[in-house]
This record gives structure tokens, sequence and C-alpha cells, in this order.
């Protein structure tokens, strides 16, 4: 994933535990977010270190893992983030935890569904720029504000008696502030249409 749970929260300032789950289903949402609205999936593509294969099977569980090839001899490494792409229902980014000849075993905080082999999977390496870190919590940080207003709507002022207080102008439902979307600038690529 492009960011951890203890990562976020430590950009966001939380400090306990309540928002744990939420934000495990929230960081690999708002990823794909990114990926689709920079147009650019992070991949760095080489000729070296790369997967392509119909005989990879996908553990679900305490130790999610995918099996079936020489993932080591590939070059594939701990720490090192990658894309995969072809599975059933797998498709995604995740993070190495350990690797062997024949199994990557990936961070705890990974999900996967189990997969027998028979699909053409593709998997590559992805990287993550470091300033996309902060850009990601800031995305977050904007969702949970969003979760904790009853009717999911920002909240943009408000007025009691003759004290009104504005938030920072008017955003739509669904959409995030210009400023947070700036942050992204750099990492956007032309989309053909």
């Amino acid at each position: 994933m492009i960011l951890t749970v203890e990562e976020c929260k430590k950009l966001l300032q939380i400090q306990n535990d309540d928002y744990d789950t939420l934000l495990q289903d929230l960081i690999p949402q708002v990823q794909s977010w990114i990926t689709d609205f920079c147009n650019n999936t992070f991949e760095i593509r080489t000729d070296e270190i790369y997967v392509e294969s119909d005989s990879l099977t996908f553990t679900h569980g305490s130790n999610p893992s995918i099996s079936g090839y020489d993932f080591e001899e590939s070059g594939f490494t701990i720490g090192m983030h990658i894309k995969v792409a072809g599975s059933f229902s797998n498709d995604g980014y995740y993070q190495i935890k350990e690797v062997n000849e024949t199994t990557i075993m990936l961070a705890d905080d990974e999900t996967l569904k189990d997969e027998e082999s028979g699909s053409d999977v593709l998997i590559t390496v992805a990287s993550f720029p470091t300033g996309l870190k902060l850009a990601v919590a800031k995305l977050i940080g904007e969702d949970l504000k969003n979760n904790s207003v009853s009717n999911g709507e920002k909240v943009v002022s408000e007025s009691v008696g003759n004290h009104s207080i504005n938030y920072g102008g008017a955003v739509m439902k669904g959409e995030y502030p210009e400023a947070i979307l700036r942050l992204f600038k750099p990492y956007k690529r032309v989309k053909f249409i």
C-alpha cells in the first residue's frame, strides 16, 4: 500500500485505535482514486523484475501470500511494492514482507481473496514517491471529516444568531479541496481521450 495505517495515523495525529479498521478500508480506496486521478500506475517498467504466469495462487489469512513462482530469483525483495494485474479478484498494490523461492508474503495489513491458479497474472514493481504520503493522508483526513457528519456532506459554514463561521469555501459532496488536489500535480500524467 501507498501508506500504512500507522503512517496515516501519525500524519493525521490520531492517537487511539478507534479508526484503524476504517483507515485500513480507506487507504486502498484512496490509492485507487489517486491512480485514476493522476492517470499514473506508478509502475517501474523493467525487463528484469516482473512475473507473468498462469500458475500463481493467492492465499488469504493472517499471512497473505502469493505463491507458484521463483520470486527471489526474479529480483523481488523485502519492502518492495508490487502491482498485481490480471487476477480474478486480487488486482491491486501490495507490499512485500518476506520473499523466498516460491512465495511472496505480504504485509500483515494487506488483504487478499483466496484464488487458485488459472488466470494470466502480471506482477510488476510499483514505486510511490514519498511526497504522496502526506497528500494521501490529507485526502483520508477529508474522508474522515466527511464521515463524521451524519449526512456525509462537508460542513462549509455554520451560523448561530449573528455569528457566522466559514470553513474554507464551498466544496460540494464527493469533492476534495483544491489545495489538496494541487499536491498531486507533479504526479499527474496526460490522459488521451
